[in-house]
């Protein structure tokens, strides 16, 4: 970075691109952090916090870039991962041709309160249609209940926008 406000392109830079099929899973941040690098703060301050809710973040929020998914200049969709105390997510954000936010998704990842476990996966076709099984568990169990899962169809559309549908899981 040349300034100390990044750009966008600075921002980008911090994503390597990734072709479709892709897979998202608990462990797939440790894949992504062997690779990439950190984001910087400036970068973290100038792009990713004004898209959070002020009020989630505190001091042990981390944030880790994924993945860039260029679409031929129609729009660009990244994926960054966020940890919290007790949430961990990948996040999917598409930007249209002006750098400005279309979509943001959280697509997979692990979330824990005093009574449930809830967990999802993701999977990124090369349509980029999303795929997404979420299972929720008592924190109590000691077997995962399968009636418990839902899977769930995510499609992102040409102008970068997300359309959403639920489907009852059939495991």
């Amino acid at each position: 970075m040349n300034s100390s406000i990044p750009t966008f392109q600075d921002f980008l830079q911090c994503f390597p691109t990734v072709e479709p099929p892709i897979n998202l899973s608990r462990d797939s941040r440790f894949e992504f952090a062997k690779v990439n690098k950190p984001f910087p703060k400036a970068v973290i301050e100038e792009f990713i916090i004004p898209m959070e809710n002020s009020q989630e973040i505190d001091e042990y929020t981390e944030y880790e870039p994924c993945m860039l998914i260029d679409q031929d200049g129609e729009f660009t969709a990244i994926i960054y991962w966020r940890g919290k105390m007790f949430s961990y997510e990948y996040i999917l954000v598409t930007y249209d041709r002006n750098h400005l936010v279309v979509t943001r998704k959280v697509i997979a990842g692990t979330r824990f309160d005093e009574q449930n476990i809830v967990e999802s996966v993701a999977n990124i076709s090369e349509d980029l249609i999303i795929s997404i099984m979420v299972g929720q568990q008592d924190a109590t169990a000691k077997d995962y209940d399968p009636e418990m899962s839902q899977s769930m169809i995510m499609e992102v559309l040409s102008t970068g926008d997300v359309i959403f549908s639920l489907h009852d899981s059939e495991i």
